[in-house]
């Protein structure tokens, strides 16, 4: 294949140290052939790459010759545009040439063979954004009929359907693009298969690697390559299309629309002179030899009547040529309008008083390369016609010279073609003879054609043919011939509906009836005149035609076609309305760092341990950022940032909460039990750490294996612009290759919930000083209600067949992840924020059920009213207390020796208290967590901190923020614990 492929410039590595470089499939490649290895091969890619251009056989713009008005162009069908002479139909194109008046204003696209300034002149466009179609290569035969066909297709596939087409010929020379700066008009081969092969192998045409050619012999080295030959004549090829279609090259034809037929025609002015030469019958035979030879002359060239017949080679005008010709091309013409009217003359060969059993007349035939049985028909009809091969442009001359000339004349010939229809209804008329009747017996005992260009293999086979093969045309449906891989490579999968180009269809839609050919034949060859003498431009004809018939090629361009992309895809207001959210959710966490940051020193957040807030508080920040990379278009980086934003944020979101209500869970067991457990700081934030990391390695695997990029889903409207194309709404959104990596992401998060619900659940036994069970059930609630909402709309956006609008379902998301963050910091942070800074605080908590359910909030009032103790043992409202004493037992008392510090006894455990060990246990809770603000390396919580250790600080380190109001700080620093009844 190509290293380097953009728009018109191809370079391909022949070998490691050859590198050949192409500007258009015409183009002869400038080839570097030397020992430098690959630094002359990337250098040829650089070149390629660049602006670079090679020596092009295609008519460059800056090679056209310059002009002041029209009558300075001599060459034919260009006209003084821009100061130069050039094809009007290669500026615009037909339609925006001829229908401007009309309104049309869009100009055709640019192709293969276009000069890299074109675009620039406005000669032609490039393609629509994200509508860049393969061009398509259409074969043109080597007549006028099926050149007509293809240019009305290449119309129509470039100035309506807006894809690049080109037309092949066949040869490095032939010359037929209807958009040729140069109007070149020259025809190539004719039924060249291995285009349409090539095409099937190569896919796109522009591919195809062209060997740089040697002295005379362009034609031979060129490959040709077509995706489709509009006029196929059945009859005369059918073992070579069966091959072609079991072989898997061609699809099976279809027909053009056009009623074709072959055979003998003559001009009506010689039927009417001997209407017995209008059937076989009436020339078969020794008796009508003589007639033959006498009536059907042998054409002359130019050349040869200058030095045959002319008494002065031409020198001076005669009533037949004006002048000698002056080249090759001129010697071999039959006709030249004005300058050589033709010559019939009678040779040795038409003497039958010289030779009575030989003598014969002239009938012209087809070249090599096309379908003929003439020599057959002659030999077993016993006809004493000679069949003699001349060229297309020889046959359309030798009917104009025998009109011009009155001269008898009789030619292999068909129809549809321009001639019948320009001396239709003159004397000129074409009259066809009638042969032997065509059988199906004789369809299949014909000679192998395609021998017909090996002389003496086909004079055998002639001389050796079933005389059953001796009869005439029948009558056939002309055939469209497409690549078979043309579909399939413009329909791949992985090509979205809306974007697939439409050429394939407009091919099979595209008809074309001998009538409409008819009448392209008529403006081309009369032109404004009612005579030959007013013969215009055939692309001048052919775009008349087209305009004048533009309601019949608009019909063949398939339905919704052109396309046009709109990437406003997705609801406008919804935007805003994400976008609005995204805003708040992000005003309200920086709102929430700057009072988290001003009320750091408060009572509820010292004891809410400052750096889990601040990591929760780093998750919603993630999450806020992310919904906002959501709400806004998509690309590649946006896309990746925004997942890694998210992950993250959740991860932060719920794993210190996890953690925290984790060790409060394991503290309260173990105290339950009397027994000692040490949580350190450092541990309990590396597990966050190690959590987060893991997500970390995760999303680095994601973004190098298959990292979410920016797709697109296309959504065709009804929607028309004002140049009538259709309009594809554009919904960008996110997306991976496989499907597991959003899956693992949301199932992520559902666990992550899951063990937070549960461990939330199991803290319903924990003191009600020390516990926001309501708040955490309704955080969890919250984010569990969200996150089954981002599983929804990520299955929707996964599923092919729910049909929403990927933008719309992707701002949906973005309002998922906004509301998210404004219930969380709502629930967990807003209570924290108005929580009253005192020790008769109803809401000593800080948390959202007790701040706005008033009942909760009466209870838990009531039941955390702190209880002073002053120095004489004595409670503030005068109640006496023993507290002291307990507490003094509890110093006094020790471990037994041999008892574990682990498992203290139930005899220590009253001694403390003078309750039950049950109770005992929830007040080593309590001291224990109201002495655990310690610094890192050292202890949070320990179950068996005494009144040595409580000392150390009043700070509960768990997750709500809770703080126990029931202790305050007495003169001699130590703290004491109302020891009211548990909930």
């Amino acid at each position: 294949h190509y290293l380097v492929y953009s728009d018109r410039q191809m370079c391909f590595p022949a070998s490691i140290s050859s590198m050949q470089c192409k500007t258009s499939p015409r183009n002869r490649f400038f080839s570097f052939r030397r020992n430098q290895g690959w630094l002359l091969c990337w250098l040829a890619v650089i070149l390629c790459s660049s602006d670079f251009r090679v020596a092009s056989l295609i008519a460059e713009l800056s090679t056209l010759p310059s002009c002041a008005v029209d009558a300075d162009c001599t060459e034919p069908g260009v006209q003084c545009i821009d100061q130069i002479c050039i094809n009007p139909m290669a500026v615009g194109g037909c339609l925006a040439q001829r229908m401007k008046p009309a309104g049309w204003t869009k100009i055709r696209v640019c192709n293969s063979e276009d000069d890299s300034a074109a675009s620039d002149h406005d000669y032609c466009r490039q393609p629509n954004e994200g509508l860049e179609h393969m061009e398509i290569r259409i074969f043109a035969q080597n007549w006028e009929a099926a050149a007509f066909e293809t240019w009305v297709l290449q119309i129509i596939l470039s100035e309506l359907l807006d894809i690049p087409a080109t037309v092949e010929t066949g040869t490095a020379t032939g010359r037929l693009n209807f958009y040729d700066p140069a109007a070149q008009f020259v025809f190539g081969r004719a039924n060249d298969y291995d285009a349409i092969r090539r095409a099937n192998e190569y896919e796109d045409c522009r591919r195809v690697v062209q060997q740089e050619p040697s002295a005379g012999d362009d034609d031979e080295q060129y490959e040709s390559c077509a995706h489709v030959i509009l006029e196929v004549w059945a009859n005369g090829h059918l073992h070579a299309i069966q091959e072609l279609e079991e072989a898997g090259v061609i699809e099976p034809t279809t027909s053009l629309g056009s009623l074709a037929g072959e055979g003998w025609f003559i001009p009506k002015f010689t039927a009417e002179r001997d209407p017995s030469l209008m059937t076989y019958l009436g020339i078969r035979g020794e008796k009508n030899r003589r007639k033959l030879a006498e009536t059907f002359l042998r054409p002359t060239t130019w050349g040869d009547y200058c030095d045959l017949v002319s008494v002065d080679n031409c020198t001076t005008a005669d009533d037949v040529a004006s002048r000698a010709p002056l080249d090759e091309m001129e010697r071999d013409r039959m006709f030249v309008r004005d300058l050589y009217i033709g010559h019939f003359r009678a040779t040795e060969a038409n003497n039958c008083t010289l030779h009575p059993t030989n003598c014969s007349g002239h009938i012209a035939d087809y070249p090599c390369g096309w379908s003929s049985y003439v020599e057959t028909q002659v030999y077993h009809l016993g006809i004493a016609l000679k069949a003699v091969r001349y060229s297309y442009t020889q046959l359309k001359d030798l009917w104009e010279a025998a009109n011009a000339t009155k001269s008898n004349f009789v030619a292999q010939w068909w129809t549809p073609e321009s001639l019948h229809h320009i001396f239709l209804g003159t004397d000129a008329e074409l009259q066809k003879v009638a042969l032997k009747p065509p059988t199906q017996t004789c369809l299949d005992s014909r000679v192998d054609e395609t021998l017909r260009c090996e002389k003496e293999k086909w004079a055998d086979a002639v001389a050796n043919s079933d005389p059953n093969g001796a009869c005439d045309e029948s009558p056939q449906v002309i055939q469209k011939m497409v690549s078979a891989g043309l579909h399939p490579t413009l329909n791949d999968e992985s090509i979205p509906v809306s974007l697939r180009s439409p050429a394939y269809e407009a091919i099979q839609r595209f008809k074309m009836t001998d009538l409409q050919f008819g009448k392209f034949s008529e403006y081309w060859l009369r032109g404004s005149s009612d005579t030959l003498e007013g013969k215009a431009d055939p692309r001048e004809a052919a775009c008349r035609w087209a305009v004048e018939n533009f309601d019949l090629i608009n019909s063949f361009a398939p339905v919704s076609h052109p396309r046009v992309l709109d990437h406003t895809g997705g609801s406008v207001p919804f935007f805003y309305c994400a976008l609005s959210l995204a805003s708040l959710a992000a005003a309200m966490t920086i709102g929430a760092l700057i009072l988290t940051w001003h009320q750091r020193k408060k009572r509820v957040m010292v004891y809410a341990q400052p750096i889990f807030l601040w990591l929760l508080l780093a998750g919603v920040v993630l999450v806020s950022a992310g919904g906002i990379m959501t709400a806004v278009p998509t690309s590649d980086a946006t896309c990746i940032v925004a997942a890694w934003m998210l992950s993250h944020g959740y991860t932060l979101l719920l794993v210190p909460l996890i953690v925290k209500v984790a060790a409060i869970n394991r503290l309260m067991h173990a105290a339950r039990k009397c027994r000692r457990v040490t949580l350190k700081r450092k541990r309990l934030l590396g597990a966050v750490f190690v959590i987060d990391l893991s997500v970390t390695i995760v999303l680095v695997a994601w973004t190098f294996l298959d990292p979410p990029l920016n797709a697109f889903q296309y959504e065709t409207t009804d929607t028309m612009n004002a140049r009538n194309e259709t309009v594809i709404k554009v919904n960008s959104y996110c997306a991976s290759e496989g499907r597991g990596w959003l899956v693992g992401l949301l199932t992520w998060n559902f666990i992550l919930i899951l063990v937070a619900g549960i461990l939330a659940f199991d803290m319903r036994k924990v003191p009600s000083a020390f516990r926001e069970t309501q708040t955490l059930v309704l955080m969890i609630y919250s984010h569990f209600v969200f996150a089954a909402l981002r599983a929804l709309t990520t299955f929707l956006s996964t599923s092919s067949q729910s049909g929403l609008n990927e933008t719309d379902i992707r701002r949906f998301q973005s309002v998922i992840y906004s509301l998210d963050v404004i219930a969380t910091i709502c629930i967990y942070f807003v209570p924290k924020f108005i929580a009253a800074d005192n020790a008769s605080s109803a809401n000593p908590l800080g948390s959202f059920t007790a701040l706005f359910l008033p009942r909760l909030r009466e209870r838990v009032a009531s039941r955390n009213r702190p209880t002073i103790l002053r120095d004489n043992g004595e409670s503030a409202d005068n109640t006496p207390s023993t507290a002291n004493n307990n507490r003094n037992s509890v110093k006094s008392s020790a471990p037994s020796e041999g008892s574990s510090q682990d498992e203290p006894s139930s005899t220590q455990c009253c001694n403390h208290c003078g309750r039950p060990c049950n109770h005992c246990a929830e007040s080593f809770a309590r001291r224990s967590l109201l002495g655990a603000l310690l610094d890192d390396g050292e202890p949070a919580f320990d179950s068996q901190m005494m009144e040595s250790n409580t000392s150390g600080g009043a700070t509960v380190d768990i997750d709500s923020g809770a703080t126990s109001d029931t202790a305050t700080r007495i003169e001699d620093g130590k703290q004491e614990v109302n020891e009211s009844e548990p909930e």
